[in-house]
């Protein structure tokens, strides 16, 4: 897979696109939850989402160019990609 590829090769997960149009400081998980085809969400969108979250130096709480992370660009109607972007902390990581 083109993902994982990548993320061997040791690319940076939170580039951010540096233009003045709607995709302003987005980062690969902004892009893939807020994408004009994000609608779909396809099992394959979510597993590359999955990957990219598990990748060590993903930072899912980036705020791109209008102030939004990944979680809050994405549309309150794509229930999987929401669920699959939800932060899950344990109770023994908090303790």
């Amino acid at each position: 897979m083109c993902t994982k590829r990548l993320l061997e090769l040791e690319v940076d997960t939170n580039v951010q696109v540096s233009s003045m149009a709607q995709d302003n400081g987005n980062t690969a998980l902004h892009i893939a939850v807020s994408d004009i085809r994000a609608g779909g969400q396809s099992n394959a969108q979510l597993k590359i989402i999955r990957i990219l979250l598990a990748h060590p130096t993903t930072n899912p709480c980036l705020y791109n160019g209008f102030g939004r992370t990944p979680y809050a660009a994405c549309s309150p109607k794509h229930e999987k990609l929401l669920a699959t972007l939800k932060p899950t902390v344990t109770w023994e990581a908090i303790e």
